[in-house]
Formats: structure tokens, C-alpha cells, sequence
């Protein structure tokens, strides 16, 4: 049995992705935030602490935090709140996996996903985007950490994915898609054995989308 470890997997995307990979019969270690914080060192390593050196197969780091309310005009515009959502959105995701690097190395699928957006990218740079710089920005910054994770780490394999407009907290009301269509797309990825472009941002779908 293959195994998985899903952070932010108490709501939205990261609950769905926890529901597919179950169905599918995989083991999944699915974490909410009341079980790690990736914000907090101590949470992380406690985790880790917690594993034993059980072997990972697949890393899907999915926690996320918004700037704002998706739906409003308010913004992050604090250094305690914009140091917050870097936290969560980008240097919790890679120190998480240079701490579960030994489970991935003895785990068979040696794959870390983590969920970035197309907020990351200067093609998407709008009025909106602009508005919600932070988010964008820690998200650009989570890409440029997990390349370099994959660059510092070639025998594992780092990929992000924009999982689409989702209908969840971060996407508001307007979004297009389900959860549970995006956790899908996601999940047939992670088995597809698709050859991943290194460095690259693709979408649910396994589209490229330019940086």
C-alpha cells in the first residue's frame, strides 16, 4: 500500500484530495491544522518526530492561507500579517520537506506536490492579483523554493500545481470548479507516472502554465 501525507487536509482542497486518495486505498496521513501548523517550527518537527522515519510516497503540501477575504476588498497590509501568510504559503511547505526528506527517500513514489496558483505568475498579474500581491508573491516564492528543492534533491520528484479556480474559502464564491474535480485531476497525476517538466507550473489537468 502506497502512502500519502496531505497537509491542510481539514477543509476545502486538501479534504478532497484526503477523501480521493482514501477511496483509492491508499494509507493517508491527512493533517489538519490542528495536528501541524506549518508555521510553527516546533509543529513541524513534532510531526516528524511522530513519523518514526515511516517511508512517504507522495508529499501533497496543500495547507494555504489567503490575504484577504476572497470575496472583499481587504488585504494583508501588516508585518505580522503578510509574514503569516509567507509562512504558511511558502517556507512551511519547503521546510516540511527538507525535514521528511529520509521518509521520502524511503518511500517508492518520491514525489513531493505542492499546490501553488496561477496568482504566482507575472502573465496573471491584474487588478485583482495586484490587490492580493502577498498571496501572489508567497506563491511565487513557494514555486522558487520547491524548483530548488528538486534541484538540491534530484532522486525526488518536486512539482507544483495550480489545482484550478476552486469553489473553497481562498477561490470565493465565484469560482468554477468543485473540490472534488480539482482533488481528481490531482490524484491521476500522482499515479499517471507523468513525466513532470522540472521547474515548470502545470494546472489539475497536467497543462503547462508559463511563469
Amino acid at each position: 500500500m502506497s502512502t500519502v501525507l496531505i497537509t491542510g487536509a481539514g477543509s476545502g482542497l486538501g479534504e478532497a484530495l484526503k477523501e480521493v486518495f482514501l477511496r483509492k486505498g491508499w494509507e493517508t496521513i491527512a493533517l489538519t491544522h490542528h495536528v501541524l501548523d506549518v508555521a510553527d517550527q516546533g509543529s513541524i518537527e513534532n510531526l516528524v518526530k511522530k513519523l518514526h522515519g515511516k517511508p512517504i510516497d507522495v508529499l501533497i503540501n496543500c495547507a494555504g492561507v489567503y490575504d484577504g477575504p476572497a470575496d472583499g476588498e481587504s488585504t494583508a497590509t501588516t508585518v505580522d500579517t503578510l509574514a503569516e501568510v509567507f509562512k504558511v504559503n511558502s517556507i512551511g511547505p519547503k521546510i516540511l520537506a527538507d525535514l521528511l526528506l529520509p521518509n521520502l527517500v524511503k518511500g517508492k513514489g518520491k514525489l513531493v506536490v505542492t499546490i501553488s496558483s496561477v496568482m504566482s505568475t507575472y502573465s496573471k498579474l491584474d487588478d485583482y492579483a495586484a490587490r492580493h500581491w502577498s498571496y501572489g508573491a508567497s506563491k511565487m516564492a513557494v514555486n522558487y523554493a520547491m524548483i530548488s528543492y528538486g534541484k538540491e534533491h534530484p532522486e525526488i520528484k518536486s512539482v507544483l500545481i495550480h489545482p484550478g479556480w476552486v469553489k473553497t474559502k481562498i477561490g470565493g464564491k465565484d469560482a468554477l470548479i468543485e473540490s472534488s474535480e480539482s482533488a481528481a485531476g490531482i490524484y491521476n497525476l500522482v499515479v499517471g507516472k507523468k513525466n513532470y517538466p522540472a521547474g515548470k507550473l502545470i494546472d489539475y489537468r497536467g497543462k503547462i502554465i508559463k511563469l
